[in-house]
């Protein structure tokens, strides 16, 4: 078993009102990767959504003067290269968003999230505790949050080193902005730490985690090296 890796992303900013933005792919897809969606829309109030290819993971709406956030995913065809998606917001709102490729992910069992809940107003974005159904594996844990009003990350998640990003919707005052890191950890659950915003503004938060994929068991061997056979000639194992 080995953790799963970031092999390609993409940031897709949206800087006009738009209720039905689109995603860029990343430039290099394989057919065997995973694919997560995370999105940060301006708005009080106003919702992500995502249909076919995306399948939802876990999303929530903007608090007033806040915005909302969400996370989907797609196991890859292969033919996604440099190709877009689309989202939806329930209000026409400028947004920002950033898909991964993931290889070496599960290739049957969906990502898992947890969501802030609450808005807060403050420079200290918490993205919240996860835990994954299947427990203690080698696990990709993904911080995200979303700001209203453009809050760059200044500093990010304890141990989440791997893969920081910030970005905007646009330079322009009522943008938002989000914040993105990842961890490589075996445990059945972690609570990260606080990002640092630039910005005191309103966010949403969430985590994601990232099953390994499946190991392929061991032929056993013999104190020579050779690999071990039953009475019928057959591996042993």
């Amino acid at each position: 078993m080995a953790f799963p890796t970031v092999s390609d992303a993409a940031t897709t900013a949206v800087a006009t009102n738009d209720a039905t933005p689109t995603a860029n792919y990343p430039a290099t897809v394989a057919s065997d990767d995973l694919l997560i969606l995370f999105t940060s829309n301006d708005g009080s109030g106003d919702s992500p959504s995502y249909s076919a290819p995306m399948t939802l993971i876990v999303a929530e709406a903007g608090d007033a003067g806040g915005c909302g956030d969400g996370a989907a995913y797609e196991f890859a065809a292969g033919d996604e290269d440099g190709g877009t998606v689309d989202w939806t917001i329930s209000g026409a709102e400028e947004s920002v968003c950033r898909i991964l490729a993931i290889a070496g992910a599960h290739a049957t069992t969906p990502p898992e999230g947890a969501l802030s809940g609450s808005e807060k107003t403050d420079t200290s974005p918490d993205s919240p505790s996860v835990s994954p159904s299947w427990g203690a594996e080698d696990n990709m844990f993904i911080a995200f949050y979303a700001q209203n009003n453009g809050g760059a990350a200044t500093a990010y998640p304890t141990s989440y080193a791997d893969n920081q990003v910030t970005a905007f919707s646009s330079a322009a005052s009522g943008n938002c902005s989000m914040g993105l890191a990842t961890r490589e950890l075996n445990a059945t659950s972690d609570d990260p730490a606080v990002f640092t915003s630039d910005t005191s503004a309103a966010w949403a938060a969430l985590t994601v985690v990232v099953r390994p994929a499946a190991g392929v068991a061991a032929t056993p061997h013999g104190v020579f090296g050779h690999p071990l056979h039953g009475p019928f000639a057959g591996p042993v194992g």
